[in-house]
């Protein structure tokens, strides 16, 4: 599959405007070729899984890091945290060879809820969610959400935090 239809699917589903009769519409594409494909534009891969027959991969255009100021600003020196924001991302499901759904979010942030240590708080941006149904596809419009889920759970579902390390700073 040509690399200029897959961009133009994605550009598509961005869009929230999609044509089944592209070519590159999932249901004319193996599933390892639109992952190998997609991988060249979304380099940061956050999560990957497979469980059986199904795998499921979350891959951004790039990650950047926002900055957080805790407490009431009273400190001279306060500490100042840094959250990942995963920009321009992809949710990519599979069953077997096939493309079974694509989320497509504008970001993901994730930083620690203030309630509880181990959990964590995760943003999606707005974006789309195309499934395969019975019946054929269906395309929704997702809005922003906010979940708490505990960092076990992430990990449990894919989630790869190790992959934040080496942008950390290291205590001496």
């Amino acid at each position: 599959m040509p690399t200029d239809q897959i961009t133009e699917f994605l550009r598509q589903l961005r869009s929230g405007n999609l044509d089944a009769e592209n070519p590159a519409f999932p249901e004319h594409l193996s599933a390892a070729d639109f992952l190998k494909q997609v991988r060249d534009h979304y380099p940061v891969v956050f999560q990957e899984r497979s469980i059986g027959r199904k795998t499921e991969l979350g891959l951004a255009r790039s990650l950047q890091f926002e900055l957080a100021v805790p407490g009431n600003g009273q400190q001279t020196f306060p500490p100042v945290l840094l959250f990942p924001v995963f920009r321009r991302c992809l949710l990519i499901s599979t069953y077997d060879d096939h493309l079974s759904g694509i989320a497509m979010a504008k970001s993901v942030r994730i930083r620690p809820s203030k309630a509880d240590r181990d959990e964590l708080v995760v943003t999606m941006g707005g974006g789309y969610k195309l499934d395969k149904m019975p019946d054929g596809w269906t395309l929704k419009d997702v809005p922003r959400r906010s979940t708490v889920l505990s960092e076990a759970f992430l990990r449990a579902r894919g989630w790869q935090f190790d992959r934040l390390r080496p942008f950390a700073l290291q205590r001496r």
